[in-house]
């Protein structure tokens, strides 16, 4: 899992539950105590208007979802259809596609 996802997750709890222990925090992603000083030190930074702190955790005090704009899904190779690949040769060599010989007949 990434930082971000993490951190999205811990906006989510916060905004789901309105109030969490830095414990719970801590234990809900599994997180060392370097990492759990980053995530807070995020939630300050990012989100510090919507969330306050005292000595046991922090609390929700923004209203609706402060999610940033998901990022768009991976673009996929092309793939041309079935109509836009070359024919394949016939069983005898030959070619499904006229030859520029028949198309002028």
């Amino acid at each position: 899992m990434t930082f971000e996802e993490i951190l999205d997750q811990a906006i989510a709890l916060l905004q789901r539950r309105g109030r969490v222990t830095y414990r719970l925090l801590q234990r809900q992603s599994q997180l060392d105590d370097d990492t759990l000083g980053d995530l807070l030190a995020e939630l300050r930074y990012a989100h510090g208007e919507v969330i306050s702190e005292d000595e046991q955790g922090m609390v929700w005090t923004g209203g609706a979802a402060v999610f940033p704009t998901p990022p768009l899904p991976a673009l996929q190779p092309f793939q041309p259809s079935v109509s836009q690949e070359a024919p394949a040769p016939q069983a005898d060599g030959t070619s499904t596609t006229p030859s520029t010989h028949d198309a002028e007949r």
